[in-house]
């Protein structure tokens, strides 16, 4: 069947504007984030596939830190990815402080403006909950203990952000940090997919073993 010139260049119109909507989307507003290491076990799995919200902080203007418009400030307990300019990539972890807190590391817990949150063990020995004052949320920790880190006061147009398997995190030398809001990325949402890695299984399924629990569940 041949097709009419009319009728191509609707379909060539239509099939344009869907990859401009797609960029559209993927520059401003949504990006699916693979996560690759456990250092936010047990919120986020090597394997989860996430969508974050790029304009929950406002609209950056494209491959900058500008922004077109601002947006919500970061809050407590916000998973976010962020450019690290240390290392060249994109980073994932929680916020723990914002300007004016105080925020000291010790024995692998956080210490929140000279305040040792509480911590509840949960069924994993090395997993459990801190209550944090403004928010609770779970943790992994074992040995070897992360080191100590001084008290950092957080200064203004910044947030300090710790990742939740501080163990692992400590391993690839950054366990929290502080960081400018500028180079905050994009808000985690929800895992879409979740697939387990080929190091956790056993070598012999053909097909990805997908972990049908953690579809579509928030980050948290």
């Amino acid at each position: 069947m041949k097709l009419s010139r009319s009728l191509i260049a609707e379909y060539g119109a239509a099939i344009g504007i869907s990859i401009v909507l797609a960029v559209i989307i993927r520059v401003f507003l949504v990006e699916a984030f693979k996560v690759p290491t456990s250092v936010m076990r047990p919120s986020l799995l090597p394997g989860d596939y996430i969508f974050a919200s790029k304009i929950s902080y406002g609209v950056k203007i494209p491959f900058s830190r500008e922004y077109f418009f601002h947006g919500a400030e970061p809050e407590y307990g916000d998973v976010v990815i962020y450019e690290s300019s240390a290392e060249r990539d994109n980073l994932i972890k929680r916020v723990v402080g914002l300007p004016g807190d105080e925020i000291e590391l010790r024995k692998g817990h956080l210490v929140f403006n000279k305040t040792e949150p509480k911590f509840e063990p949960g069924k994993s020995p090395s997993c459990g909950h801190e209550l944090h004052p403004k928010f609770g949320f779970n943790i992994c920790l074992d040995s070897p203990l992360p080191p100590e880190v001084a008290t950092v006061k957080v200064p203004e147009k910044y947030v300090y952000v710790l990742a939740d398997y501080r163990t692992q995190a400590s391993i690839r030398k950054k366990v929290g940090e502080l960081i400018p809001m500028t180079a905050i990325k994009a808000k985690a949402l929800f895992i879409w997919l979740s697939v387990t890695p080929k190091t956790e299984t056993d070598g012999v399924s053909f097909f990805p073993q997908i972990r049908f629990d953690r579809l579509l569940t928030g980050v948290n």
